[in-house]
């Protein structure tokens, strides 16, 4: 999981959530697999043995906290960690949510994260409340599979089916939340196809 677990939300996640996500992972039939053991170069293997903090539990506030509520989701939902831009060292150095992180497709060519700031031009800062929940709610496991992208067509790296059941409630504070983070002119081209052979 080295490089990918974004530990350092995660370590903040409500206990109940904690313990709601080890009863699911617990509840799959187990699958064998072995995987190879992870070795690290050094100083890369010393170095990790500080990246994972003791845990820092936050308290889930509920929906009488609207933008405390939208906060915890955006950073234990990994909004953050895919929508602001990382260095190669996976060190956020872009504006909070400003998008533009690399994902390179499968079938090839790249996908970048989305400008999700309330910018009005680049960011969602044009979009209803009723927008955004709508954007998630079209694209359930269901949806998806009728509009697989063929190669070559518009993709993306966005888990759009893992967060198209979330409820209303919890979809509309994280719109609540992003819209008070200060807004970033940022223009994303959000996916660019395989170069031609």
């Amino acid at each position: 999981m080295f490089a990918v677990m974004p530990y350092v939300f995660y370590k903040g996640l409500d206990t109940a959530d904690a313990e709601a996500l080890v009863a699911y992972l617990r509840s799959i039939p187990p699958s064998p697999l072995e995987h190879p053991a992870v070795e690290l170069p050094f100083p890369v293997a010393t170095a990790m043995r500080f990246v994972v903090a003791d845990p820092a539990p936050e308290t889930m506030t509920g929906p009488r906290d609207e933008l405390a509520q939208g906060k915890y989701l955006a950073f234990a939902g990994a909004c953050f960690e895919c929508h602001t831009l990382r260095n190669d060292k996976g060190e956020p150095v872009g504006a909070p949510f400003a998008g533009g992180n690399i994902f390179g497709l499968e079938g090839g060519g790249l996908a970048r994260s989305a400008n999700i700031t309330p910018d009005e031009d680049t960011g969602i800062g044009a979009w209803s409340r009723e927008d955004f929940i709508a954007r998630f709610r079209s694209r359930t496991p269901e949806a998806l599979n009728d509009v697989l992208p063929k190669a070559g067509d518009m993709d993306s790296e966005m888990p759009w089916a893992a967060y198209a059941g979330m409820t209303e409630a919890d979809l509309g504070a994280l719109y609540a939340y992003l819209r008070t983070v200060p807004p970033v002119s940022a223009e994303v081209i959000t996916f660019e196809p395989p170069a031609a052979k």
